[in-house]
């Protein structure tokens, strides 16, 4: 039976990930001689940090110092207020963490970030969920922002002893199984100033982003089409439409340049498409308990009907089979409160 493996160019940067577990026992990390670390080792390692205390990972990620971030971090340091910081740390987080997305939106006068692991591989992934709102928690603190101003925290995994122990934490509205793992504040706290930035001045802030943007960009010029193309499917999957010519848009190119592109790495979009959509089905028919009919829908198929189809032919099984063992392995990843 055809399995959900993490992707290979799924990293995180290995100078956040040491500062996270700089006071683990040594070889908690093993040797690893090269900036990036695999997002899938970097999450089992928060997993297991999570069954040894019920807030662990949480205050990891509230005691994550902006120093490991680099030229970014130093960009957020003087960013002249909480807006700017938060746009900049969502468009530059690629240079943080692959195949992921953080987003910050407005509506009215809430704002939400919004994080989430777009790899369908990697699973389970709640210490990683914690930790990183952990990190944004303490990133608005830096601006000012009381934790008695969040009004909704929700994360995509269910609730267990220690999710329970992080929702008594915030006193807000707490909410599990989500979509997305996310926080909502008023939006006038975007406009909070930033203490640390008051004698700064602001060119020092412009010289921090064109040097975050260009290593943005080299990063970009230097991502395979297909792997780009990959996250972009990934993130629209039950957001959007997943309409070649958008995708395309998106990155910035006509839809003939994209089917050149990914012609000359031995590939196709429809071949991508299918691709993401087998895999993000084997994840959602393993990890929750969502009907085939809303799951053919959130990956873009007519009904049911087709959607088996082309599952079966993704992975040699119908659907309804991982369904039931999806099942047994819910029941015993379960942990009490």
């Amino acid at each position: 039976m055809r399995q959900c493996q993490p992707l290979p160019n799924s990293v995180i940067d290995l100078a956040i990930a040491s500062d996270i577990f700089a006071d683990a026992p040594e070889g908690t990390l093993r040797d690893h001689p090269a900036r990036p670390l695999l997002l899938a080792d970097f999450v089992t390692r928060l997993e297991e940090v999570r069954q040894q205390g019920d807030m662990d990972v949480w205050h990891l990620g509230g005691k994550l110092t902006l120093e490991s971030f680099g030229a970014l971090g130093e960009m957020l340091r003087g960013a002249p207020s909480l807006g700017t910081a938060l746009r900049k740390f969502t468009e530059a987080f690629p240079l943080v963490q692959s195949n992921s997305s953080l987003t910050l939106s407005v509506t009215e006068d809430k704002a939400r970030l919004d994080y989430r692991v777009l790899d369908p591989g990697i699973w389970p992934r709640r210490g990683d969920s914690e930790l990183t709102m952990g990190f944004l928690l303490s990133l608005l603190a830096r601006f000012g922002v009381p934790r008695s101003a969040i009004s909704h925290i929700g994360f995509e995994h269910q609730l267990d002893r220690q999710a329970h122990a992080v929702a008594q934490h915030m006193l807000c509205r707490t909410s599990f199984d989500r979509r997305d793992n996310y926080l909502v504040f008023p939006a006038q706290c975007l406009g909070f100033e930033n203490p640390d930035a008051r004698d700064r001045p602001k060119s020092d802030f412009d010289a921090c982003w064109t040097a975050v943007r260009s290593m943005l960009q080299s990063r970009q010029r230097n991502c395979p089409v297909a792997e780009k193309v990959r996250q972009q499917v990934l993130s629209r999957l039950g957001k959007a439409t997943l309409h070649q010519q958008e995708v395309a848009c998106d990155l910035g190119m006509s839809e003939r340049s994209l089917r050149r592109f990914l012609a000359q790495e031995g590939t196709s979009y429809k071949d991508l498409l299918e691709e993401c959509r087998g895999t993000y089905a084997i994840a959602l028919l393993l990890r929750t308990t969502l009907p085939l009919s809303e799951i053919a829908f959130s990956l873009g198929y007519s009904d049911q009907t087709a959607f088996s189809r082309a599952f079966s032919k993704f992975s040699g099984h119908p659907p309804r089979d991982l369904r039931n063992r999806g099942e047994t392995e819910t029941r015993a990843d379960t942990v009490p409160l």
